[in-house]
């Protein structure tokens, strides 16, 4: 939640600035961020959802270091049906600028903020501010004196901000490889996000009941011909759990022929084929995570509330699959280890000085055998093929793939087996990295908010003072 009650924002850009006055940095950012009556949230629209959702973790942790003013959250019409995930009481449907009830949020359609501040309806603010974006934004369009975005990790646009009037942005080079801290989900969390999941509700619930009785594996990062991805690695997790129960919940947003898709390819495999049941996270029952069960369950949840993934990734004993640094940088945080399906995630970590340890190159020896049968198009690769070639390959594929009867290569099997079993070994060189990888992550000094709201305020005090602003004493 990212508030508790409804204010009004006085129509003022903002106040004026004190110098630091000794002031340690937290404090300083907590009197910069109390002075704020109103921030705006840009939040992005890409494919999948990692940017929006450390947009919205950094507004959350924007409240932790002291700002009790209002959102304007600022989207594109096409990524509205995205907000429901953050926003349960967002209708995508509705008007495009709506206050949240009991919130100090409200939800603003772009081209609704642009009229309104050309109207002279809208607010305008000293700070904008996003959690990822692909292109530099310009702080005019958004009513903003500074305009900053914190990308993730080492994104390949890196993190920067840029003054009203500027032509260029200034780099934050300082902050790469920094993340913004995250809220580690509880039970609670999950009982209230549940509410806006309709009839998946009682499947959700039931799921997080089998937490602790048996292997939870979290599933995110496949896609429609993802199957032989998902069959090496139940066949991995059947060399190491050759006898329990294993979950595994599927946080994508399968059709049902990509269902029976994944059935079909797992059927025919000899080893797993009478362990391997699917079922849709409405239809789930108490005796699908039975934990005597000694069954490899597929649960299909569909997309659900970010508290939701989060509380799955926390619980999960087994290392989840990802796509995106985003993701990754949660867990980092957690200090679990976890199967990367996209180089990007490898590589943030050889930037961040983690390529030299031990743990680095088993890493890149378990994940390879599974990057490599997840379609190139849905790895951030860039292909030299024509649309007419790849089109071509894709129909000679559906025509060729229900005469084949394909089965995971051993050494394959082995190398993703071999990483599972260092990631359940608090002992092992795997354990060690992602150890490292947290208390780096977690260190105060390298909280890439605390330190972006920083340079902000910063710069903000010398575009004020260039104006020969009267400063108020502390």
């Amino acid at each position: 939640m990212l508030a508790k009650s409804v204010v009004h924002a006085n129509e003022a850009g903002g106040p004026l600035l004190a110098p630091n006055s000794g002031l340690s940095p937290t404090s300083l950012v907590r009197e910069f961020l109390q002075q704020q009556e109103l921030i705006r949230i840009v939040m992005p629209e890409t494919h999948r959802f990692g940017l929006q959702g450390s947009t919205y973790n950094l507004a959350c942790h924007l409240r932790e270091l002291g700002f009790d003013g209002r959102y304007e959250v600022v989207y594109e019409g096409r990524g509205a049906a995205k907000l429901k995930l953050f926003f349960p009481d967002f209708d995508p449907r509705g008007d495009p600028c709506q206050e949240l009830t009991n919130e100090k949020v409200e939800l603003v359609e772009w081209e609704s903020l642009r009229e309104g501040l050309n109207q002279g309806s809208r607010t305008k603010v000293q700070l904008a501010i996003s959690g990822g974006v692909d292109l530099p934004l310009v702080p005019e369009f958004f009513g903003a004196d500074a305009l900053m975005w914190l990308n993730p990790a080492h994104w390949h646009l890196p993190s920067g901000i840029r003054m009203k009037g500027e032509k260029e942005y200034t780099k934050l080079t300082e902050l790469e490889g920094l993340n913004v801290p995250q809220r580690t989900p509880q039970l609670e969390d999950l009982h209230e996000a549940a509410m806006g999941l309709g009839d998946r509700q009682d499947g959700i619930l039931l799921l997080a009941q089998a937490c602790g009785s048996c292997d939870i594996q979290a599933i995110y990062g496949l896609r429609v011909k993802s199957q032989r991805l998902l069959h090496l690695l139940l066949r991995a997790i059947n060399e190491v759990r050759p006898n329990a129960s294993a979950i595994f919940p599927v946080f994508e947003d399968f059709k049902p022929s990509t269902f029976q898709t994944i059935l079909n390819q797992l059927a025919v495999d000899p080893k797993i084929g009478q362990r391997v049941k699917c079922v849709w996270l409405k239809d789930l029952t108490a005796a699908d995570i039975a934990p005597n069960s000694h069954k490899l369950t597929l649960v299909m949840c569909g997309r659900v509330p970010q508290s939701v993934f989060h509380y799955f990734l926390c619980r999960s004993t087994l290392p989840p699959t990802l796509f995106g640094v985003s993701t990754a940088n949660f867990m980092a945080q957690l200090g679990k280890p976890y199967l990367p399906l996209t180089g990007e995630m490898v590589t943030s970590l050889a930037k961040s000085n983690f390529a030299s340890h031990p743990g680095f190159a088993e890493l890149r020896c378990g994940m390879t055998p599974l990057r490599k049968l997840l379609p190139k198009r849905f790895d951030h690769e860039k292909s030299s093929e024509s649309g007419r070639t790849l089109l071509a390959k894709l129909f000679l594929f559906r025509q060729t793939e229900s005469k084949k009867q394909w089965l995971p290569d051993a050494s394959a099997i082995n190398a993703v087996a071999n990483y599972v079993r260092q990631a359940l070994d608090p002992n092992s060189d795997v354990s060690s990295l992602f150890r490292a990888v947290q208390e780096f992550e977690c260190d105060p000094s390298n909280n890439k908010l605390l330190l972006g709201i920083m340079t902000a305020r910063q710069r903000l005090l010398e575009r004020q003072t260039s104006t020969n602003h009267q400063l108020p004493d502390l």
